[in-house]
């Protein structure tokens, strides 16, 4: 058969036609090399074996797919809140889970329905320590540890501002990143109402120590790395008249021995007071009047993927697992009241380390279930020093 010019022009163009859709076809595997070179390079990913990064790109595309499927949905109005890739979404979610959500309450810690002060003093608890296991010591219960005597009544509602942001104010410090390698947002929670309040005292905000409250309170029952409480954590600031300040005492994201340093001191507490739980009335009338306050959520699900807008997930339970920074509250004219909260999963997480959550949403991921802070003495220098000094 005589080929001509035309049949020619034909099977050219076939050619370059199957070439285009060979292309096509191999354009998303492409796509999908490039994007994992880049996660790699962007948030400095490093792999012990093959075998692990196999398993890190597998969890990759997962997430990845997840966030575009969330994202049409959040795009056609039927989500709240917009997800994204972070320094986080090479974990599978159990694994995220395991590594970062730390918080675990006390077995015997309840939620009361109103705070009332607890009774016993520092003086009183020091001389219980010879021989006594701290968590022990601690009578958890439907009780607050308020041993200045300062009743726990929760502030007086008034005329609540319909928006609250103390990041705004400068009463927060910058955001802290706890790595995968230590579940210490509990330190951290605790860390972050402990500066707001030292600042709300007329001193400069100063990051306190996260590391110190891994390594230190142990003796009342928080774990480390694997798990803690932020109430523990205001005991031991107590119990032993102070914290020290990050300079000091650097997060390191691991267990190690307790070197706190007395001269580099900079936050004390008085005791704790919880909020009353479940109350989002309460929380909110706190966060206004007190300052940051100290909260567990549960971060289960897609909350590792948050990116923008006002989380709210109806599989979320009140069985908390993770601590975070409520650091204030607001309305969104689209999605409606939120709670401002900082975290501790460095700043690709949400908008730049912080996020909102639903609120007046019946507790949704039980926000207001363990909230708490640290009371602190008007007279903080003067009586802190004291005590330091009779230490």
């Amino acid at each position: 058969m005589r080929i001509t010019y035309r049949h020619q022009k034909v099977m050219m163009w076939s050619v370059v036609l199957l070439c285009l859709l060979a292309g096509a076809r191999a354009s998303p595997l492409q796509l999908l090399n490039e994007e994992w070179t880049a996660f790699k390079l962007q948030h400095d990913a490093r792999y012990g074996s093959v075998a692990e990064e196999a398993r890190a790109r597998e969890a990759f595309e997962n997430n990845r797919l997840a966030v575009a499927r969330h994202n049409q949905r959040y795009a056609l109005g039927l989500e709240s809140y917009r997800t994204g890739l972070n320094k986080y979404s090479d974990l599978a979610p159990a694994d995220f889970a395991s590594r970062m959500n730390g918080f675990q309450p006390h077995a015997r810690r309840q939620r009361p329905a109103r705070p009332v002060r607890y009774t016993q003093d520092r003086s009183t608890v020091i001389s219980k320590l010879h021989g006594t296991a701290l968590s022990k010591l601690v009578q958890w219960g439907p009780i607050t540890f308020c041993p200045a005597g300062r009743r726990g009544a929760a502030p007086a509602a008034g005329d609540l501002p319909g928006h609250k942001d103390w990041a705004a104010e400068g009463y927060v410090t910058s955001v802290k990143d706890q790595t995968s390698d230590c579940a210490s947002c509990w330190a951290f929670a605790a860390a972050g109402a402990l500066e707001g309040q030292v600042r709300r005292k007329g001193y400069k905000i100063e990051p306190l120590s996260a590391q110190n409250l891994v390594d230190c309170s142990t003796k009342f029952g928080n774990e480390g790395c694997k798990c803690g409480d932020t109430n523990r954590a205001f005991m031991y600031v107590y119990v032993n008249a102070g914290l020290d300040s990050e300079d000091t005492y650097p997060y390191e994201a691991r267990d190690g021995p307790c070197r706190y340093d007395i001269n580099g001191t900079y936050g004390w507490d008085d005791g704790f007071i919880d909020v009353n739980a479940d109350n989002e009335t309460a929380l909110q009338i706190t966060v206004a009047e007190v300052g940051p306050v100290a909260a567990a959520i549960d971060a289960n699900g897609n909350f590792k993927d948050y990116k923008s807008g006002v989380y709210y997930n109806a599989t979320c339970t009140t069985t908390v697992t993770h601590s975070v920074l409520v650091v204030g509250y607001g309305t969104d004219e689209r999605e409606g009241d939120y709670w401002l909260i900082k975290n501790s999963w460095g700043t690709t997480w949400g908008e730049a380390g912080y996020g909102k959550m639903a609120r007046n949403r019946d507790n949704n991921c039980g926000i207001a279930s363990f909230a708490s802070y640290p009371y602190l003495y008007d007279r903080m220098m003067t009586r802190h020093q004291t005590m330091i000094n009779n230490n």
